[in-house]
Parts: C-alpha cells; structure tokens; sequence
C-alpha cells in the first residue's frame, strides 16, 4: 500500500505534460499512387544520420536528426514538415506557410506564397522532386551543404534525397509574418547615414518613392531579371536612393516595361551603405529586394500602339505562343513560369506583339 501527498500528483501531472510524444516518420521506399501526405525532406549523410531541410536556401540549411530502423522520431522537427498536396498536373509542396519550386536552367529554390507545380518519381530510394525541370537535390560541398532544386544539366551532380512520411498528422505551425515598417526615401536616407560602410541594416523595409532613374538596360534587365533604378521622395526629388538588384513583386522575375520613371513604386528589403572600393563614392541602397507595388504615374498611362498578335492561343491549362512571350494576369503580375497550369484571362505579350487570351483547364 502506498500513499501519495497532493505535491506528488501535482509532480506526475507536471511531468506528463512536459513530455511531448514524438512523432514518428517513416522512410518512403516506392513509389506510392499518391503522394499527398506530409513528409521531412531527407539528406542520409549516414545509415543513422539524417540532415533535414529547414525550408532556407541558405548554406547549411537543414537540421540534424537520427534515422533507427528506417525511422526518425522527434519531438523537434515539426515545423520542418513538407506538406505534399495536389494540384493540377502534380503536387504543391508547403513548408511552414511557403511554397517551393524550382525554375527550369537554374540552380535556386523558388519560395513564394503561391502553389508552385511539382512532380515526384522514384529511383531506387531516391526521391526525384522536379519543379520546371529543376530537380531537388542535397549539395555536399564544403560551406555549400545545402538543400536546393538543381538544373536538369546538372541535378546528377548532386546528392539525391529521401522522404520520410509521418505516421500520424502534424498540425501546421502557426508562422507569424513579421511586420515590416513602410517608410519614405528621407526616413531610409537617415537609417542608411547611421550605417558604417558596407554595412546593412538587419531588418528589412518598405520604401515608397518615386521612380526618377532607370539605370539598367533593357537587354540586361531581360537577361537577369532584375532592375536597379532610383527613387525619390514625392515631395522631395533631391533624396533619392538606388534600389540595386530588384526583383518583381513577389520576387518574381523583373521584366522590362514593369516600372517607369514617374511611377510610385514600393520596395521591399534591407538598407545598405555601399562603399566603391575603387572610388570610395557612397551609395544608398535598398539592397537585392523586390517591388511591393506599381502605381503607374499619369504620363504613362496613355494607350500605346501595339499590334495585336493572332498567333497565340490555349489548350488545357497552357498558353502557345512565340518564344521568348511573357505571359501577365490582368493585374500585371508575371505568371509565365506557371504556364501549364493557368485558368483565366491573362495578357501575353512579346516585343510589340499583344494578345489576350481566355484559358481553360
């Protein structure tokens, strides 16, 4: 017979709920008829250890883990959990809120908050996860180790990967976006000052001017995608401040016709003073970001002459047109690399040549 005080119970109960039970992901060897489910995304660096993908594209960017018996129980990796869902065509794959794909000739990881189309196959155990060709793979390279979709030239160079399925439901991670301060050109001006040279604020901003300069040119903008270009306060055009390296909104790809000087625009990123080595000139950056809005300015929004073009046309989710087109929803955002999975009405357009085009699934 035992007797036990209230402090002991209270101790047993205190005890069960710190101890959270782990959840159990088992290792994916064939192919199932569907993939939807939830998955961690698997580098086995050994027969016992697994290097999981934490979502970043950033080196290093994955957490250890133990694999036993085909096996990885944690109470620790739930936030890294891949949700795999169908869509059109495939699978979206959704870490922690955020989307992931790849983009066909590139070595890159696409993150955004719109589904992006995936395909999965196996060979052997290894998963071949393949976003616009691109095919997810582990780089093993020193300070390089990273998770990332790789060129289909090239994909074979790197390591393959595993899934590991969870044996029962995880609740999605609730992911607080952080709150990101608008600020004009004068109030960015007077954070950059305070800087050292070559340095960058930490948190990032958004900064609303006025599009006064357009430094890159058209070929190159076509070429790489984004833009560098000035911006000046409304009310002020003396303050001005380069936005270097933009990328689309969203982090879409820039394409030439996107701003135009007068245009107010909004860009997202960090803060930087920028130091030429060669001339020691200073220039005010906002550094690699990406537009947040276009408001077109009064003296661009005349209608141009353009020539309609008859060629295009859609079939089952996909637009058919001349190489090199660009396609745009109505509200002017870039969804080219979505071609094959479209439903609507959307703009295409290639050099001088317009047409609007109605598309059906």
């Amino acid at each position: 017979r035992y007797c036990y005080s209230e402090e002991d119970f209270l101790v047993a109960a205190l005890c069960a709920t710190m101890m959270a039970s782990a959840t159990v992901f088992e290792k994916v060897t064939t192919a199932p008829a569907d993939w939807s489910g939830q998955y961690l995304i698997v580098y086995e660096n050994s027969a016992t250890e697994a290097y999981v993908f934490n979502g970043q594209d950033a080196a290093n960017g994955y957490v250890s883990a133990s694999i036993a018996d085909g096996k990885i129980e944690s109470t620790e990796l739930d936030n890294y959990v891949a949700t795999i869902a169908p869509m059109t065509g495939g699978y979206s794959v959704k870490i922690a809120g955020k989307y992931y794909g790849g983009k066909s000739g590139s070595n890159s990881l696409e993150i955004g908050t719109t589904a992006v189309l995936n395909t999965l196959s196996m060979k052997a155990d290894i998963v071949l996860l393949t976003s616009n060709t691109s095919v997810m793979r582990f780089n093993k390279a020193k300070d390089q180790k990273r998770f990332r979709y790789f060129k289909a030239a090239s994909y074979a160079n790197q390591s393959g990967i595993c899934l590991y399925k969870a044996t029962t439901a995880v609740d999605d991670p609730v992911v607080e976006e952080p709150v990101i301060e608008e600020i004009s050109v004068s109030k960015a001006l007077e954070l950059i000052n305070a800087l050292a040279d070559g340095a960058s604020t930490t948190a990032e901003y958004i900064v609303k001017g006025v599009v006064s300069e357009i430094i890159t040119p058209n070929d190159t903008i076509a070429k790489y995608n984004n833009c560098d270009f000035w911006i000046s306060d409304i009310d002020n055009p003396a303050s001005k401040v380069e936005a270097f390296r933009t990328k689309g909104i969203d982090g879409v790809d820039f394409t030439v016709g996107l701003i135009a000087v007068g245009d107010t625009v909004k860009v997202q990123g960090t803060l930087k003073k920028f130091k030429n080595s060669k001339t020691s000139e200073v220039i005010p950056e906002i550094n690699k970001g990406n537009l947040v809005e276009v408001v077109k300015g009064e003296e661009h929004t005349a209608i141009r002459t353009v020539e309609i073009d008859n060629t295009v046309y859609a079939r089952d989710g996909r637009i058919y047109a001349e190489e090199g087109a660009r396609i745009y929803s109505l509200t002017g955002l870039d969804v080219t690399r979505m071609n094959g999975n479209l439903e609507g009405i959307y703009i295409v357009k290639n050099g001088n040549k317009v047409a609007k085009v109605a598309v059906a699934k």
